[in-house]
């Protein structure tokens, strides 16, 4: 009886870092396409919530996620949650869905799953572990791809760079034909699997009159 409570109690605390880390990469992974400068710091010994990987949450991608995601109360097997970042026309943003997908420029799909596979011996602190290294290396990976680039060079007053949350699998196909996946991480523990994916447009092709630099352009799209 004593064993189970504490192999309940070890699942409830690897969920919960579970569920930081995914709340977390979305902000490493959305601040980076934002075209703003944040600072980051890595962390020896750090809290939960940090998982190793110190930096300021931005407020609107916080807003978002507890909005589209429900700030993930519960992380149940086989859930899957979607980032899409693309780039689109600002009077577009007002459409409906599926009008605004003819003016849309999608450049990812970055996709997390939760499995049922477990391994038993992956406690807390091995748990901590690697997702703070899965973290750490999401930082380079996502500086590593093209759309980095689109963010850093800017964007202009006919086109912004937007994301969009959905709480579900996203279809990569969006990204037209010829698109790269990449596995970016894969944390197996106690309670189940993690994985991310991201699904990229490569190479993306601009023309360099619509890339110029407009400072502190950020734009979010509502469902």
């Amino acid at each position: 009886m004593e064993q189970q409570r504490h192999l309940h109690e070890e699942r409830r605390y690897i969920t919960k870092l579970l569920r930081c880390f995914i709340l977390r990469a979305i902000q490493v992974v959305l601040q980076s396409r934002s075209g703003r400068l944040f600072r980051y710091a890595c962390r020896d010994h750090s809290s939960v919530e940090l998982l190793g990987l110190s930096f300021e949450d931005d407020p609107e991608i916080a807003l978002s996620a507890k909005t589209k995601l429900g700030g993930l109360p519960d992380l149940r097997h086989g859930d899957t949650h979607s980032v899409q970042v693309f780039l689109t026309c600002p009077n577009a943003q007002a459409r409906t869905d599926e009008d605004a997908d003819n003016d849309r420029l999608y450049l990812e799909v970055w996709t997390f799953r939760f499995a049922e596979e477990s391994d038993p011996s992956l406690r807390r602190a091995k748990a901590f572990d690697r997702l703070t290294v899965a973290l750490k290396a999401l930082w380079s990976v996502a500086r590593a791809l093209p759309a980095y680039r689109v963010a850093r060079r800017g964007t202009t007053e006919s086109r912004v760079l937007c994301f969009r949350l959905l709480p579900g699998a996203a279809d990569p196909a969006v990204l037209g034909p010829g698109y790269q996946n990449r596995r970016v991480a894969s944390v197996r523990t106690l309670a189940g699997t993690l994985s991310l994916t991201c699904s990229f447009r490569s190479p993306i092709k601009l023309g360099p009159e619509s890339l110029r630099l407009h400072e502190g352009h950020y734009q979010l799209t509502e469902d």
